[in-house]
Order: structure tokens, then sequence, then C-alpha cells
């Protein structure tokens, strides 16, 4: 009887050999073959999810969309076992390739709005969780017992697909923030007539695509709009033709759009296209492009409008 070495020449997951009483399974690269006798069958390790080890008493043999395709005559069971988890790897392979490029994506994103100070919006975290591999990969790799055939970088990655992206993303907004405080100490200060406190220039840098602001009255709530606004233009985020800001009454509108203009003189940016207007006034616009005539509003409307102007 011939004897068996069983021995495998490599610990990688790709770079395998195990020998048996005539066969011969070797993995290189990017292929796997399978050597019976003279006879040698090459695969591709894309075609490794249709392999499977299966058991019949004490013999192992391998098989091809579940057609025999080897008799692993002599193969001893640890070795089985290590063969088997070699499978499982490979199979799991294009899973852990995801979850390396998803870290590498999410670390490139965060580096971007860091380097760049910006503020990481939601909207970039929802297309990043979009994307995250299934968290059930840690749990496969973790129950077959394969993480000492992964490599330190495979199971980083394969660990973080399982974090909570959120701290990360805090920590990031956080450092951004930090960062613009010391960079546009001036431009908090200056602004407005009154300096900026350290939670209005947060809300100033906290650019996401929605952002809610509670104040009491007379807080600075203006001050904060103002300020936004100079700050998207001045820092390129948004270019001042896309800026409008509401008010509830043509009063408060006006007095918006003379800040606008003198705030924004003083600190040297460009106004010209951001608009103040009322909820009304923008309303009866967008109706009126839509269906080519604007529309009256009710008249006791505009009797609240001669009485508003009265007190004024």
């Amino acid at each position: 009887m011939s004897s068996s070495s069983n021995d495998r020449k490599d610990d990688s997951p790709t770079a395998q050999e195990w020998v048996g009483r005539g066969w011969k399974l070797v993995s290189a690269g990017e292929s796997f073959s399978v050597a019976v006798e003279s006879r040698v069958r090459n695969f591709d390790l894309s075609q490794m999810n249709k392999m499977q080890l299966t058991r019949q008493w004490f013999r192992y043999r391998l098989e091809y969309e579940h057609s025999p395709l080897v008799e692993l005559r002599g193969l001893k069971r640890r070795h089985a076992v290590q063969l088997g988890r070699w499978l499982r790897v490979v199979y799991l392979r294009p899973s852990i390739d995801a979850a390396a490029q998803w870290k590498q994506l999410v670390q490139q994103t965060l580096d971007y709005y860091v380097q760049s100070s910006r503020w990481l919006p939601r909207e970039v975290v929802d297309g990043l969780e979009a994307v995250r591999p299934s968290q059930s990969l840690k749990r496969d790799i973790d129950r077959d017992g394969l993480r000492s055939l992964l490599t330190s970088q495979e199971l980083g990655a394969v660990d973080y697909a399982t974090e909570d992206l959120a701290v990360d993303v805090q920590s990031v907004n956080d450092r951004v923030v930090e960062q613009e405080f010391v960079r546009r100490r001036e431009f908090f200060l200056t602004i407005e007539k009154t300096p900026l406190s350290d939670e209005q220039a947060r809300a100033v840098v906290c650019f996401d695509n929605r952002v809610q602001v509670l104040a009491a009255a007379g807080s600075g709530k203006t001050s904060v709009m103002i300020a936004r606004a100079a700050y998207a233009v001045s820092r390129d985020i948004v270019p001042p033709d896309r800026i409008l800001m509401l008010a509830f009454n043509s009063a408060a509108a006006a007095e918006m759009q003379e800040r606008i203009t003198r705030r924004f003189d003083i600190a040297g940016i460009a106004s010209t296209g951001v608009r103040a207007s009322t909820f009304h006034s923008f309303g009866l616009e967008v109706i009126g492009r839509a269906t080519g005539r604007k529309p009256r509003v009710a008249s006791w409307l505009e009797q609240g409008r001669e009485l508003e102007k009265v007190l004024e």
C-alpha cells in the first residue's frame, strides 16, 4: 500500500498541497488542480464555491457540483479538517475581499473629510452603510474556526465590518469642529457684530443637509443662519445663488437680506444670489413658475399684511 503524506506545504489559504494514495490536490495562486493518477483537472478559485468535502464512513470524497470528483483515499481526519476549512475560506474569499475593500473605502472617506476639514454629512454615511458587507461573515468565520487561516489585515477588515460606524463618524466631525475653531477663529469672531459662541460656531460648521437648531427667542438663531450662509460660500460648499433663507414675515426677511449684504461685504464674501424671503412669497413664486400663473392670496391674508405694515 502506498504511503500518504497528507502534508500542507504552506499555511496561507491560497497556497496549499494535499497528497494521498493516487491523488494530489494543489492550490497555487488563483488556480486549483486535482490530479488523479495521470489525469489532472484544473479549476479557477471562483469555481470553489461548487466544491464540498463529504465523508462516508471512514473515507472522504471531494465533490464538484454534487458529483464525485476524487476519492481521497488515505486522507487522515485531521488533514480532512484542514482541507475542509481551507475550502470554506476559499468559498468565503469574495466576501472577505469585499470587507477589505469596504474598510479601505471607509478609511479613505474619513481621511478625506478630516484632511479637507469638512463636516462628514449623513448622506455620505448612509452611502457607506448601504454597501457594508454582510455582518454574518464574522459569525461564519468564528463558527467554522477559520481565523487562523486569515491574515491580520483580513481579520481586521472582517471585524471592522461589524463595528458601529457612527463612532468613527462622530470622531471625525469632532476633529473637524476643533480644526475649524482654530483655523477660522477670526471668521467666527467677526462675521456678526457679536462674536459667535462655541455652540453657535458648531452649528455653523455642522453642515449636514438637515440641521435643526433649537434655541430661545433672541438667542442668536438669525446670526447662525447668516454665518452658515457666509461659511458655505467662503468654503465653496454651496454657491451663493443656491442659498435661500426664509422668514415668517416681510420685515424679518428684509432685515435678513440687509444683514446678509452688510455682513458678507465686511467679511469680503460675495453675497450676490443669496436670497431672503418669506415662506408665503417663496411658495407663491414656486407655484407661479410651475403653473405660469401666480395665484392670489386670501383676502384675510392681504388684510393681515396691511395691519402688519401699520404696526411696523
